[in-house]
């Protein structure tokens, strides 16, 4: 295979990504609040229910909607993701494309797309970036492109408005990006300030007018619905609220080299070692560019834009050190890990390279026993099946599939429409076929308003709701003391009006109504 025959390089990286991805699908059913429950409310959507105001959700209205319109033809939650998953395939190629552009090199640019492949367990769930990056590249492309640079601006900017509507924070990160990639560009055409106002001016309106246009007709469709505080609300939850109770995973010595080894100390180390590889990109990147940046050099332009997204996400990243988190905030990147090596002298290259490809071979095995942990199959009928874990990891979010189709048992059985679920467990009330009480079906802190624990005791009073998975001390706030310390009021109500028919060994309480 030539080196320069592109269309092998890039073939190759899709039919890779998308076997990783359509394997990965069947494998894990995350209980955390953003997978899953996105069912649960496509089924609400098309039961008549409106986002925000019948029901909480905490990204933008197609994220549910889309799941929605899948659940027309079919309940199968494999579907969506076999959907994204062929989605993500060619993300990729496009990492290769703007990685060789902007380095010169194909096997750079192939290694880095590999990292992205490899990197997360389920890459399905990262389909937006397919976007986002498609996206940039059409900016980058107009700007190469004198005949049809409007072209390629509308078509980005209405490409843009549209992941927005999926993800408010990264598509913004991405945007303002490609506004600064447009700024430069002007900038060193400039034949005098004027010129470069006007010729600014007219680039950066074409591209922000279908995003401008979207949110106004979102703005306004909230407002007709009466909607509109609960839409800003769960926007400045999302980008404020989610971080109320996290803390930064310190890199310490403790954590990079565990005294004890276990699969938590193992993991936590590895992010810590993650976190600090893409640190040494990033502080490789800033070095670079204020040592070589030249403005005349569109390969410099672009790292300079596409460092943007990741300076943006570090309040996102730090709060919540782990592998998904670190992904989607330092996407941008590992994209430019090509133009960073192309950069480095020939000693660090190789170094870099080789660091480098341990890190894929820890992804490649990190998958591996990824697959070996989710070890039970389950079938949810005509909901589809997938691979959980059998065993219980102590401290931790997941739960054994033995309790978890217990408790979907559990909560079908009841005579009601309506049962309760807490504080982390959206994707149940999908698989048992039931509504949550209440507009918060997930109790996490920085979630929920001030009088959430009487609105919350008032709906489940008011629904006769006589059946309630309850987890007191752990999920995701269990090292602040689970909800039973977070929600006092909650935690007596139920406890004093509900019996404990059954508790698992993971310390979830079946709770029945008495006679």
């Amino acid at each position: 295979m030539g080196i320069n025959n592109i269309k092998y390089w890039l073939y190759a990286l899709f039919t890779i990504g998308l076997l990783k991805a359509l394997f990965f699908s069947h494998i894990g059913l995350n209980l955390m609040f953003d997978d899953n429950q996105e069912y649960l409310h496509g089924r609400l959507i098309l039961e008549g229910k409106l986002i925000y105001r019948d029901f909480h959700s905490f990204f933008p209205p197609f994220a549910d909607y889309h799941t929605s319109l899948t659940l027309l033809f079919t309940e199968n939650i494999l579907i969506l993701r076999y959907i994204h998953s062929f989605i993500f395939a060619f993300l990729p190629p496009l990492i290769f494309l703007l990685g060789r552009y902007i380095s010169k090199s194909a096997p750079l640019s192939f290694l880095a797309a590999l990292l992205i492949i490899f990197g997360p367990n389920r890459p399905d769930k990262y389909f937006l970036f397919t976007f986002l990056l498609l996206s940039f590249l059409l900016v980058f492309q107009a700007l190469r492109s004198e005949r049809y640079k409007y072209v390629f601006l509308t078509l980005s900017g209405c490409l843009y408005s549209i992941i927005l509507l999926f993800r408010y924070d990264l598509t913004v990160y991405y945007v303002i990006a490609s506004c600064f990639l447009v700024l430069m560009h002007n900038f060193q055409k400039r034949e005098n300030f004027r010129n470069f106002l006007l010729s600014s001016a007219k680039y950066l309106v074409v591209l922000l007018l279908p995003v401008v246009l979207v949110i106004g007709i979102l703005l306004f469709w909230s407002f007709i619905n009466n909607n509109l505080n609960n839409l800003i609300q769960s926007i400045v939850i999302v980008a404020i609220g989610s971080n109320y109770h996290s803390s930064v995973n310190l890199l310490t010595l403790g954590n990079l080299f565990p005294s004890e080894i276990s699969p938590q100390s193992v993991n936590s180390a590895f992010e810590g070692w993650l976190y600090i590889y893409i640190l040494s990109i990033a502080g490789l990147l800033i070095y670079f560019l204020f040592k070589t940046f030249k403005i005349k050099k569109i390969e410099d332009r672009v790292a300079g834009a596409m460092i943007v997204p990741f300076l943006l996400a570090i309040p996102y990243i730090l709060p919540r050190m782990d592998t998904g988190h670190l992904f989607k905030g330092s996407m941008s990147i590992l994209v430019l890990l090509p133009f960073v090596l192309s950069r480095s002298g020939k000693v660090l290259r190789k170094w870099f390279v080789f660091i480098t490809i341990l890190v894929l071979f820890a992804f490649i095995a990190r998958s591996y026993n990824w697959t070996k942990f989710n070890d039970s199959y389950v079938d949810f009928k005509r909901k589809g099946s997938v691979f959980m874990n059998s065993s219980y990891t102590q401290a931790s979010t997941r739960i054994s599939s033995d309790t978890y189709l217990k408790a979907v048992d559990f909560l079908s059985s009841s005579r009601q429409q309506y049962v309760f679920a807490a504080p982390y467990m959206g994707s149940l009330y999908y698989f048992s076929d039931k509504n949550p009480p209440v507009k918060y079906s997930n109790l996490l802190v920085g979630y929920t308003e001030a009088g959430a624990e009487d609105y919350i005791i008032e709906g489940i009073e008011s629904k006769d709701v006589e059946r309630i998975i309850y987890d007191p001390d752990g999920g995701p706030n269990r090292d602040i003391g689970g909800a039973k310390i977070i929600y006092p009021k909650l935690n007596s109500y139920l406890l004093s009006n509900f019996e404990i028919s059954f508790k698992s060994r993971e310390g979830w309480l079946f709770l029945l109504k008495p006679n």
